[in-house]
């Protein structure tokens, strides 16, 4: 039984990272792509918080 409950959870894993990589690899191919820069996209998010909070 036991052995059937590890492999349920190795099987969950490992399909989980089969199923992640590709996006993960694909954001960043995109990102470069398009130019995209995250860092710049969340500061003019957290500054159009700011000011619509003031």
């Amino acid at each position: 039984m036991l052995t059937w409950i590890a492999g349920g959870y190795s099987f969950k894993l490992v399909a989980a990272l089969l199923d992640t990589l590709p996006f993960y690899a694909a954001v960043a191919y995109l990102s470069r792509w398009l130019q995209i820069d995250p860092q710049e996209e969340h500061s003019r998010d957290r500054e159009a918080v700011e000011t619509r909070g003031s």
